[in-house]
């Protein structure tokens, strides 16, 4: 792996390089002459890369509202827990916490639920009071 330092930086493929960003640097690798993937490989990159579509989702939902740093780590706890969750197994998800401090009881005041058919059902929400406003005249 080495690093990219000069003033032309890229990502992608370019002859037998990688060029690609990790942390807002930028690294150049060496590309494999072959990739041998068996059948297990390629389902479970199939898998895994269905359930960051559907993190990223949900990710791009909240993401404007949740008080947590932007540091990567939540991404890789939502995939994880889609992951582990497996297919059609919405139960998996319940409790899910971005952090200790942000579940999604910040979101929602009547908890969500999934429906015997598979189907997620928002109650309806109380939404809180806005504050009272005052003016000077």
């Amino acid at each position: 792996m080495g690093k990219i330092t000069s003033a032309i930086t890229f990502t992608g493929k370019v002859g037998g390089l990688i060029g690609y960003k990790r942390n807002g640097k930028y690294y150049l690798r060496s590309r494999p002459e072959t990739v041998r993937q068996t059948q297990a490989t390629r389902h479970a990159a199939k898998w895994f890369g269905a359930a960051s579509r559907k993190g990223a989702l949900i990710r791009s939902a909240l993401s404007p509202d949740l008080d947590i740093l932007c540091d990567g780590g939540y991404i890789n706890q939502l995939n994880r827990t889609i992951v582990k969750a497996g297919r059609n197994n919405h139960a998996g998800l319940t409790g899910f916490r971005f952090n200790k401090y942000t579940g999604t009881e910040k979101f929602f005041t009547s908890t969500p639920v999934f429906t015997p058919d598979g189907k997620l059902r928002i109650p309806a929400q109380e939404l809180e009071a806005p504050p009272v406003a005052s003016a000077w005249r």
